[in-house]
């Protein structure tokens, strides 16, 4: 399920966009992060209202909400966002003082954030498929 592109891969558009695309992009993002976090918390609570013989299973640690590779997961989400902020917060100064940041190291800045992001929505990817073979296997028995 590794579906993940990253824009700025095989291409020269991380250096060739406007500040207003990496702004606009960079909000697709924001926007995203928030959509998987809630998803997250949705899926948590579906396992605790639904399905707590699962979490009382020896193969489902994965599902416990209090399970620390599901609680890395929301704070790396809250820390993207927060990053995703700061980082339009930085296009928009640079889009009013051009002279604001050091280009160079604002672009390294954005593919950095991007990378991060991507490996997000992989390892997101691969924890909600996780969840939802253990919930047809649980079902089926």
């Amino acid at each position: 399920m590794k579906t993940f592109k990253i824009i700025t891969e095989k291409s020269n558009y991380l250096h060739e966009s406007s500040w207003e695309e990496l702004f606009v992009i960079t909000g697709y993002w924001q926007s995203d992060i928030l959509y998987f976090k809630n998803e997250l918390l949705f899926l948590q609570g579906i396992i605790v209202k639904y399905f707590p013989q699962l979490l009382k299973h020896k193969s489902i640690i994965s599902l416990n909400p209090l399970d620390e590779h599901f609680i890395h997961m929301l704070n790396t989400a809250h820390e993207l966002a927060q990053g995703f902020e700061k980082h339009r917060k930085h296009i928009e100064e640079l889009i009013d003082n051009p002279f604001a940041y050091d280009e160079d190291k604002f672009r390294k800045e954005h593919e950095i954030l991007e990378h991060k992001f991507a490996a997000f929505v992989l390892e997101f990817q691969e924890e909600k498929e996780q969840i939802y073979r253990i919930i047809k296997k649980s079902s089926d028995k």
